[in-house]
C-alpha cells in the first residue's frame, strides 16, 4: 500500500470522530514538518527583529593583551564613561569594546589567535575598526603594515602637545617600501623596531623599561601613530597595561575619527568628573 493510500485510509478510519481524533493524527504525520516550518519562522523573525532594532555603531575599540583585571568584568560600566566622554547618546547608537583578546607576542599559537589575527585584519578592511590598542610588539607588528592614522591629523594642538612625549613613530617611508615589497612579492626583512623571534624574547623586549620609544629624528618621514599608555594619569586606576609597554591608535579606516580621538582622551585621562 502507497503513502498516500495509506493516509487516504486513515482519514477515512477519522469520519464522525471529535476534533481530538483529527489533530492526533496530523501531529503524527505532519508534526516534523510543522516543526521545521515553526523553527523556521521563529529564525526568520530573530533575525529581522535584530536588524530592525540594531543601533548604529559609533565606534569599535579592541584592546589585546590588557593585564589588568578589568578585562574580565563587565565592560558595560566602562563603555557608559567612554560614551559619556565622546557625547555618545547610548539609546540612539552603541559603542563596542573587546578588551579579551589574546595574540602572543612573537606570533599566533594556535587557532583561536589566527582567528583573532584574520578578525581584525578583516575588520580593518571592512572599516569596521576604529580603535585598537596592543602590548607593544603586536602594535608595532600593525604599525608596520600602516594600519593605523597619523594622530597629528586628528589631534588638536593642545592633544598633540600632551601626548608628544609619549608617541610611538614609524617612518612612513620605510612602510611604504614594506608595502610596495608585499604588493611586488619580494621578500625584505621585518623593520620592526622589536628584533624577538622566539616568544620569550619578544616577550621580553616589551617589558616596561627594556622597550625603548624610537627616535623621530633619525626617520626619513616620521609620523606618530601610537600612544603609550603606561605613563597615562588614569592607568592606576585602569591597570590595562603595567609589566608590558602598551600603546593605542586609531585605525586609518576608521569612520568615526572624532569619536576614536574621544575614546584615546578617556583611557588616557580617565571619566569626565
Amino acid at each position: 500500500m502507497s503513502i498516500r493510500d495509506e493516509i487516504r485510509e486513515q482519514r477515512m478510519s477519522l469520519k464522525g470522530k471529535g476534533v481530538k481524533a483529527h489533530v492526533s493524527w496530523f501531529w503524527s504525520y505532519y508534526k516534523w514538518p510543522v516543526a521545521i516550518i515553526i523553527l523556521s519562522l521563529i529564525l526568520v523573525i530573530s533575525v529581522v527583529y535584530s536588524i530592525v532594532t540594531r543601533k548604529p555603531e559609533a565606534a569599535n575599540v579592541i584592546m589585546l593583551n590588557v593585564e589588568g583585571q578589568s578585562s574580565l568584568l563587565n565592560t558595560d560600566p566602562i563603555v557608559e564613561d567612554i560614551a559619556d566622554k565622546a557625547d555618545v547618546d547610548l539609546d540612539e547608537y552603541s559603542i563596542s569594546l573587546d578588551m579579551s583578546g589574546h595574540l602572543t607576542p612573537g606570533g599566533a599559537t594556535d587557532s583561536a589567535e589566527i582567528g583573532q589575527q584574520e578578525r581584525i585584519v578583516t575588520y580593518i578592511s571592512a572599516k569596521n575598526l576604529d580603535v585598537l590598542a596592543c602590548d607593544a610588539y603586536n602594535f608595532v607588528s600593525y604599525a608596520n603594515i600602516g594600519a593605523f592614522v597619523d594622530l597629528r591629523t586628528v589631534l588638536s594642538d593642545e592633544e598633540i602637545e600632551k601626548y608628544e612625549p609619549y608617541f610611538y613613530y614609524v617612518d612612513e617611508a620605510v612602510v611604504d617600501a614594506e608595502q610596495d615589497s608585499a604588493l611586488s612579492g619580494s621578500s625584505e626583512e621585518d623593520s620592526s623596531d622589536i628584533t624577538g623571534e622566539t616568544q620569550e624574547e619578544a616577550e621580553a623586549s616589551e617589558k616596561v623599561g627594556t622597550f625603548k620609544l624610537p627616535d623621530p629624528s633619525k626617520m626619513e618621514d616620521p609620523e606618530p601613530v601610537g600612544i603609550v599608555l603606561n605613563d597615562a594619569p588614569y592607568s592606576k586606576d585602569m591597570p590595562l597595561y603595567t609589566e608590558t609597554t602598551g600603546m593605542i591608535g586609531i585605525v586609518s579606516t576608521s569612520q568615526h575619527m572624532e569619536t576614536s580621538v574621544a575614546i584615546i582622551n578617556y583611557f588616557w585621562e580617565g571619566p569626565d568628573k
